[in-house]
């Protein structure tokens, strides 16, 4: 009695098998099932899970085949083999030959049905979530480095650095407006002046930050945004010198450019960031202010302690010059606009 049993990754058996993979490859198994030209049984093609699937022994004849996940090429080996109380033996020419010849048809059946499922199940992978898994071949483009590092990320990643400035920057008059009014001589009404000058220009910019994000970009407005109040900011020592006017002038312009900084923010996050992954994206970017305020309010006094009151404006203005050399290479304001981003993140 003659049976015909098909081999996967080097497996023969009667009983349904779990087609798998070597280690270092990526692919997916497929259940066949439909209806071959010979009597040898029924085969098709059908999807049992985007992971894994069963080999289904159909009476004298199993068949396993792998779907790569970006190439999809679907294969098939077989063997052929007789058994009986006494052993296995070949079988007849005539027996060998049709069988050949029988996959040689389901070959071209195969392809043609690969050429029909490619499409819809490399997106039911997708949404399955296998991409996250390594089903597939990460690009250079989409993955930055070796790490998995998004793109997306390096831009929350850069917004939570810039409102880290942004409160850096404004808390630290706070501390030094006590040297300051020391030397110049000012009182209590003076210093409350000083402190509120910011909020005349802070609120000057918050609807107008939004329609310039809308209409130029997020990535142009939020940089140049941090660039204005790190300007501002390191300027504020010489402001003081020329007087008061010219301080509170200064201070009005640093609120002018960190007014732009939430509305821009929150365009780039709504063009770069998933729903999905929105609200952590927004809360990492927010706690970026209070890490701000925490660590401006804890360096200043050791800084003017050690190096004078003007130190705090120059060291923290000089950061976000920093901050921008690094903006200006690594953001765009939409995926669309991102040469380096993949086609899969794009989407």
């Amino acid at each position: 009695m003659h049976a015909v049993t098909a081999s996967c990754g080097g497996l023969y058996s009667h009983q349904p098998i779990a087609c798998s993979a070597p280690v270092g490859t990526r692919r997916c198994a497929l259940p066949l099932t439909g209806r071959p030209t010979t009597g040898l049984g029924q085969a098709g093609l059908s999807i049992a899970s985007p992971r894994a699937a069963w080999v289904h022994d159909v009476s004298t004849y199993s068949s396993c085949c792998s779907l790569t996940a970006r190439a999809v090429s679907i294969s098939c080996s077989s063997a052929y083999s007789s058994s009986s109380s006494g052993g296995q033996h070949a079988l007849q020419p005539q027996q060998a030959a049709h069988a050949q010849s029988y996959f040689r048809q389901w070959q071209q059946q195969l392809h043609r049905r690969r050429q029909q499922l490619a499409p819809p199940l490399q997106a039911r992978l997708m949404s399955a979530g296998d991409d996250a898994d390594g089903m597939f071949d990460k690009s250079p483009q989409f993955l930055e480095g070796l790490s998995g590092w998004r793109r997306r990320w390096t831009i929350v990643l850069l917004c939570f650095m810039a409102f880290m400035l942004c409160n850096m920057d404004r808390v630290n008059m706070s501390i030094a407006v006590l040297p300051m009014s020391q030397q110049y001589g000012w009182n209590t009404q003076t210093i409350g002046l000083v402190q509120s000058s910011f909020f005349w220009g802070y609120l000057l910019t918050q609807v107008l930050g939004g329609i310039w994000a809308d209409r130029f970009g997020g990535k142009v407005v939020l940089g140049l945004g941090v660039v204005w109040w790190s300007l501002a900011t390191a300027c504020t020592p010489i402001a003081a010198q020329a007087g008061l006017p010219t301080l509170l002038c200064a201070r009005a312009l640093m609120g002018v450019g960190e007014g732009v900084a939430m509305p821009a923010m929150n365009n780039l996050l709504s063009r770069w960031v998933p729903v999905a992954e929105r609200s952590r994206s927004l809360a990492l970017v927010y706690s970026g202010m209070f890490i701000g305020s925490i660590a401006g309010l804890a360096l200043s006094p050791a800084m003017i302690a050690a190096m004078g009151w003007p130190s705090v404006f120059y060291i923290f203005g000089s950061l976000g010059i920093v901050w921008y050399s690094c903006w200006s290479s690594r953001a765009a304001s939409t995926p669309a606009d991102d040469t380096s981003i993949s086609k899969a993140e794009k989407v």
